[in-house]
């Protein structure tokens, strides 16, 4: 009897203690998949059936009593990657009159079918009453979308607190800067003051000598007018000392002002592409497949054409086509989904999927192969 371990996700990694690194040559790469794995391209428009199955897990070809009722469209997937919803396209005729809605992971049952000779034969059954279906409400985002407006405005503010910290900072070290310029001016004119009183003080008493002896006019003279010049020559250091120290008080205000706008420069994690994590809705295997993928310097380095998800439905692995020309030539290597950064353009519509790693540093890896 064949056995499928597919019965609670949608793409699976074989069982739960097995690791995909076991089958890898190098550490941290998946070179190929598993036995058990369906790749997501290959899931989205498998048709549906529907039936209240229970606990059946195998059927010599699709049940009597089971209703084709449409096909897998996409799947909804949060931000750890966890599969939270499975769309389903039901009703209607050629795409005509169709419907979609959403089902929970646990109500999709993968059904082997013994008819055949390929293990890995299987039919997607929803364990549900067909006229059940017909009235189940039709899938829409608009909850997503109002959280990631929620999620855009709760961004927007706290960049808005940010800028008016940075110039409250700004505004307080120009605050500083002019208090201490201040403070070096009237430090400098009160030497003058001081200087000023010193030399009248000896002029006075350069006077009373000369006025009291006539020999000791001169050298009383001369002394006065050394000490006139030590005076000013002491007044022009002082000067000097204190336009130096004010100087000094200025530039350190400057470059603590520098140091702090670095910092909070270096707080904003900027990537090279100027964007925000997409939203959640947006993590879909529909968009990621083909989805262009960029190194630091905005390089394009390759493109998604595979994702490998385990059975909880998180996505572990992106596959990524690196090298070649025009589709030729190409090789698939495998890297961690918390290796890749995935951002939308501030303003704008444009996505893009970074890796910090180089072009030859992928085309270095092992190749990854698929089953």
């Amino acid at each position: 009897m064949k056995n499928l371990l597919l019965t609670t996700a949608l793409i699976a990694a074989g069982t739960a203690g097995t690791a995909m690194a076991e089958t890898a040559a190098h550490a941290g790469f998946t070179t190929e998949a598993a036995a058990e794995q369906i790749h997501a391209s290959d899931f989205i428009g498998m048709r549906v059936y529907a039936a209240e199955t229970g606990d059946v897990t195998e059927s010599e070809g699709a049940g009597t009593e089971w209703e084709d009722i449409g096909e897998i469209n996409d799947v909804i997937m949060n931000r750890s990657g966890q599969i939270e919803t499975v769309l389903v396209d039901i009703g209607g005729f050629l795409g005509l009159g169709e419907r979609q809605v959403g089902v929970s992971l646990d109500q999709v049952k993968f059904v082997s079918d013994s008819s055949t000779d390929d293990a890995e034969d299987f039919f997607l059954v929803l364990n549900a009453d067909p006229a059940t279906l017909q009235d189940a409400p039709e899938f829409t985002a608009g909850d997503m979308e109002d959280q990631a407006a929620a999620d855009i405005n709760e961004m927007e503010k706290d960049a808005a607190e940010a800028t008016a910290s940075a110039e409250a900072s700004i505004e307080e070290a120009g605050d500083d800067v002019a208090a201490a310029t201040a403070t070096a001016v009237d430090n400098t004119e009160a030497a003058l003051d001081e200087a000023g009183d010193d030399i009248a003080a000896a002029a006075d008493k350069a006077n009373a000598e000369m006025e009291e002896a006539g020999d000791d006019m001169a050298a009383a003279a001369d002394e006065a007018g050394e000490d006139v010049a030590d005076a000013a020559e002491n007044t022009g250091e002082a000067i000097e000392n204190t336009a130096d120290i004010a100087a000094a008080e200025i530039n350190e205000e400057t470059n603590e002002m520098q140091r702090e706008t670095a910092e909070m420069a270096n707080d904003s994690d900027m990537a090279p592409f100027p964007g925000t994590p997409v939203e959640q809705d947006y993590l879909t295997a529909e968009n990621l497949d083909g989805a262009r993928v960029y190194d630091a310097q905005d390089k394009w380095v390759g493109e998604i054409s595979e994702l490998i998800v385990t059975e909880e439905g998180q996505i572990t692995d992106a596959i990524i086509d690196v090298g070649g020309f025009l589709g030729i030539g190409e090789k698939p290597v495998a890297l961690k989904l918390t290796d890749l950064q995935i951002l939308r353009q501030d303003g704008g519509d444009d996505v893009r999927i970074y890796t910090a790693m180089a072009e030859e540093e992928l085309e270095a890896m092992p190749e990854f192969e698929g089953k």
